[in-house]
């Protein structure tokens, strides 16, 4: 706090209200903004396991399977890293 200001107790947001010594007022707010942050994590979605054995019997199984692709729609001042290589081939 400079000299001659008398200082007001603390406000939301991290605002604060001086008066000065010319009778006017100071008043301090901080401004922010948000950054976001997006991390992509491999987990595991399920577990198969495999072990050799004789099979007698065929069974069919109809299963559909799923792919999931992100799509970034970007606008303003973005900065776009390039491609990760070495994925699997998409069919």
């Amino acid at each position: 706090m400079q000299r001659g200001m008398a200082a007001s107790p603390e406000l939301a947001l991290e605002a604060s209200v001086q008066r000065t010594d010319a009778g006017g007022w100071r008043i301090r707010l901080p401004i922010r903004r948000e950054e976001v942050c997006v991390e992509k994590v491999t987990v595991v979605a399920e577990e198969v396991d495999i072990r050799l054995e004789r099979i007698d019997t065929v069974e069919r199984v109809e299963a559909g399977l799923r792919h999931e692709e992100l799509v970034v729609d970007t606008h303003g001042d973005v900065e776009k890293a390039p491609p990760v290589s070495g994925g699997a081939p998409h069919s």
